[in-house]
């Protein structure tokens, strides 16, 4: 059994090797890095070897366990039937009860049937247990053979997607059984030693004691052991207690077995694991000390010239000179020549070779698409999004730089995230000068090119791809315009089934500007089967046809449809909103279907149902808000793709990175940070609202200015404008970021205030008011906390910093529970003074314990926090202030809080 399925599974998993080898050559061909071969070749050699071996390999781990299990095996295979049948207490069963207390006592039917009860309970007990592990035993065996049956896929996973997890169970199981064997050979052998000391008189425990003396009734020659309850010799409690010993031990054994079997795998997978790091490092070795050689040898002679700028200005300058104009003149810039010459090839080919030359200077063409993708990929200038990879395009093209446009449009067109439109490739037509119909060499390259760029983007998922492209083969098999894209959506959508509308690529590339799009929409309303586009599709046709409504009854949206086309639209619609179907057909139910006189009850109230939905679909007021939404979305995205240059949801990933990584760095300054603190909490619960407006503006024009002086200081940044290739400035980083807005957005509303327009203000508006500031200095504060979490000393490795350091770092640490500890008591405090009525005495004894709370957390961070001498200042002035807090106002207990807790929120954000 084994042999065969093994034979079988082989050969599939080769089958998939060679199905990978020829996936490793296409995308090797079309530069796409998944599965390029410098990655996956080695793999796939690995594999092919392993998958022919693995039946092999497979049996060597199993013999391994093995081994080990039948040692512990032939360690009780001598004695284990004993045992078992003394243990279980089959012999004594039948074995009728000691003669002596029949002196007492009397052997009758009820003893008897006592013994056949007892002892067909003990029998059924010990053979679960004794099935379970001999079930337990064969399964494995059975799961082995499976095992090695399928060890071929296990060693060819890697290589196809979805079978990762699959190779990963099947080694956890492998690890598993193998485990399991000796586990339980081991702990049986165990059990089996230690029944073996509850035979005859050397028992584990002997129920010698006085309860069981006591149960015999001090009859004469009887002892705790000879007394029995029924007429079998095995109900004595001594037998039963060695029944229960022995049942429980093999229970034991079964349990520990199993787990041992889980633990013993995940053991194994980690030793597997360190050992096959182990191994690469061992094979790194010879490789590092090479280099480390090297290294050392080099070192000495270019010690000098390192230190400055030198050597990379020579060879700058070097590089220089071989791509200017001379430098190629002469060939020293060996691509341009190699270029030149490819060039001169396929012109020469092209003219003079006849059928065989035809083509070739579109492959040369090709060639160099394929060269600059790789080198702009390299250099990260294809990872924007749609709109950057767009601008990138259409700026190469107004320079003149074709093959870097053609590098750019190939890229879009095979990417899932990014598909040329159609005025892209009205673009490129322009910009190449084709002159439809004039059948020179442009135009047949420009057709050729179309076509490559067509098959790529259907391939990548865009359902609407053979419409974009205004070329197709005929029927004798040459490259020709398409006259009519909607006419061809007509042709090819009428002979598609209803349900083949329903597709998803079509709904989000939906433009109804297009009359190719509008004419989908006009074949849909001529299928029948409504109910065959499920209730998902039918949703998303109601959303396109509502959009479309919406935006013709907009009067500053130049969309618009004709009276012909919203009346088929509105009766599409209705139908699209539709609950009910006639059976068989699929056709939708509506008020004015032949069918609907006929309808009674919950039939007829579904129809009326649908019908009122299709008239809230085209109510004014949320025609109006589906218009507004639009002409909001459409703005934003055209706003995201002036300012970042990428589509809105790679902008939302961007951001978030470039904000965490590079923008949140530029408040890590003690300076920053205390404005920022001091603008979301001072005069915050003032009830004269301009002192708090007041201040937040005071303090953002601080911050706004701090982040600018800091941002200029850094100069350039890591991050690279995607259309230039050149780095952004930290300046043009921060002033797009989150941060950089919500700024502009808190000065935008301090900067506007008006005491005399908020008076006017209803108390809930006033409130509302204030707490839009509160929201957004918080958010300020958020940002504050979130870029000292950054650079939290914890993670400073301060084995490399030594000793003193590290002293400091438990210091600093100390300090901040001082102060978080020290100015949370005060706070406390001081919250009593203001709400409970105390003696002078009492308050002074609250005054003495604010002071010295707040004088030790000073004296700490006087020692400890040096390099926050404004939070130092800030809390000596404290401090001061709290010498004669027993005497203070109510106003003054309140202003005192406001400072404490402003201080408290930097240390508590360390």
């Amino acid at each position: 059994i084994v042999k065969l399925g093994w034979v079988i599974v082989r050969d599939v998993a080769n089958l998939a090797i060679v199905i990978s080898l020829l996936i490793i050559a296409f995308w090797t061909v079309l530069n796409r890095q998944s599965f390029h071969y410098k990655s996956m070749l080695p793999k796939l050699i690995l594999a092919a070897i392993l998958v022919n071996f693995s039946k092999s390999i497979t049996g060597l781990l199993i013999d391994f366990g093995q081994i080990i299990m039948m040692y512990f095996v032939h360690a009780f295979e001598g004695i284990a039937a004993g045992n078992l049948t003394y243990g279980f207490g089959i012999e004594d069963m039948m074995s009728v009860r000691n003669a002596a207390e029949a002196q007492g006592a009397e052997v009758n039917d009820w003893n008897v049937f006592g013994a056949l009860v007892l002892a067909v309970i003990m029998v059924v007990v010990a053979l679960g247990v004794v099935v379970t592990m001999a079930v337990m035993l064969l399964a494995r065996v059975i799961t082995l053979w499976i095992l090695i049956i399928f060890s071929p896929l296990a060693f060819v996973g890697s290589l196809v997607p979805g079978l990762d997890a699959v190779t990963g169970d099947w080694w956890k199981r492998l690890k598993e059984n193998i485990v399991f064997g000796p586990t339980l050979a081991f702990l049986f052998w165990l059990s089996m030693t230690v029944i073996s000391g509850i035979t005859g008189a050397s028992r584990m425990m002997n129920l010698e004691m006085s309860s069981q003396e006591h149960l015999a009734g001090g009859r004469a020659n009887m002892s705790a052991t000879d007394y029995t309850y029924f007429a079998s010799q095995v109900s004595s409690p001594q037998r039963v207690f060695d029944y229960m010993v022995t049942v429980g031990l093999l229970i034991m054994t079964l349990t520990v077995a199993k787990k041992f079997g889980v633990a013993g795998a995940s053991v194994a997978g980690k030793w597997e694991a360190k050992m096959k790091n182990a191994g690469q490092w061992i094979a790194k070795r010879p490789q590092l000390a090479g280099k480390w050689a090297g290294k050392k040898a080099w070192q000495g002679a270019k010690a000098g010239a390192e230190k400055t700028y030198l050597p990379a200005g020579v060879r700058a300058l070097t590089q220089r000179f071989k791509t200017s104009k001379v430098g190629k003149g002469v060939g020293l810039d060996k691509e341009h020549t190699e270029m030149m010459r490819a060039k001169r090839d396929a012109t020469m080919g092209e003219k003079w070779g006849g059928k065989r030359g035809e083509g070739a200077i579109r492959g040369f063409q090709y060639q160099q698409a394929m060269k600059k993708q790789k080198d702009m990929q390299e250099k990260g200038q294809l990872e924007g999004g749609d709109d950057a990879l767009r601008k990138m395009m259409h700026t190469y093209l107004d320079k003149g730089k074709t093959d870097e446009a053609r590098a750019v449009m190939m890229k879009m067109a095979s990417g899932k995230d990014s598909n040329l439109r159609t005025e892209d490739l009205n673009k490129y037509k322009e910009k190449m000068k084709v002159k439809a119909g004039s059948g020179d060499r442009n135009e047949k390259d420009y057709m050729k090119f179309m076509e490559d760029l067509k098959g790529m983007q259907k391939t990548s998922g865009d359902t609407m791809a053979d419409y974009k492209f205004d070329v197709k083969r005929n029927l004798a098999g040459d490259l020709e315009y398409v006259e009519d894209r909607a006419g061809q959506v007509h042709e090819d959508f009428a002979k598609k089934k209803e349900a083949d509308f329903n597709d998803k690529g079509l709904f989000k590339a939906f433009d109804e500007e297009l009359p190719e799009f509008r004419a989908i929409l006009d074949e849909l309303d001529k299928k029948k089967n409504m109910n065959a586009l499920g209730s998902d599709g039918r949703e998303n046709y109601a959303k396109i046809i509502q959009r479309m409504f919406a935006r013709d009854a907009d009067a500053s949206d130049s969309f618009s449809l004709n009276t012909e086309e919203k009346t088929r639209y509105d009766g599409l619609l209705e139908k699209m909103k539709a609950k009910r179907f006639v059976r068989g057909t699929g056709e939708a139910i509506t008020q004015s279907h032949s069918q609907y006189t006929s309808l009674t009850g919950a039939a007829k109230q579904e129809v009326d149902d649908g019908h009122k939905e299709y008239q809230d679909t085209l109510d004014p007021t949320k025609l109006t808000e589906v218009s507004t939404k639009f002409k909001q979305g459409k703005a934003k995205k055209s706003r995201d793709v002036r300012m970042h240059g990428i589509e809105s949801e790679k902008l939302k990933t961007d951001d978030q990175k470039v904000d965490q990584d590079v923008v949140l760095p530029l408040i890590n300054n003690n300076k920053i940070q205390t404005d920022m603190y001091k603008m979301a909490n001072e005069n915050r619960g003032d009830s004269n609202i301009s002192n708090f407006v007041n201040s937040v503006n005071k303090y953002q024009k601080k911050v706004e200015s701090k982040l600018l002086q800091q941002a200029n200081k850094k100069g350039n940044s890591d991050v690279v404008d995607p259309t230039t290739g050149n780095p952004y400035t930290y300046v043009e980083l921060y002033e797009n970021s989150q941060l950089g807005k919500n700024m502009q957005n808190l000065y935008d509303t301090t900067s506007s205030f008006n005491i005399a327009n908020y008076n006017t203000l209803s108390s809930e508006e006033q409130d509302k008011f204030r707490k839009d500031i509160e929201n957004r200095a918080d958010t300020m504060l958020l940002d504050a906390q979130r870029a000292e979490g950054q650079e939290e000393e914890g993670r400073i490795n301060l084995a490399r910093r030594g000793k003193n350091v590290a002293v400091s770092q438990s210091k600093r640490v100390q300090n901040r529970n001082i102060n978080r500890r020290g100015l949370g008591s005060a706070v406390k405090s001081v919250g009593d003074l203001q709400s409970k009525d105390m003696t002078v005495k009492d308050r002074k004894k609250e005054a003495k314990k604010i002071k010295k709370y707040i004088n030790r957390a000073k004296k700490h961070s006087k020692k400890w926090n040096t390099d926050n001498t404004e939070f130092n200042s800030d809390l000596t002035g404290l401090f001061n202030d709290a010498k004669k807090i027993d005497q203070a106002s109510p106003a003054e207990l309140k202003v005192f809080i406001d400072k404490a807790n402003v201080l408290l929120s930097q240390v508590n954000a360390k």
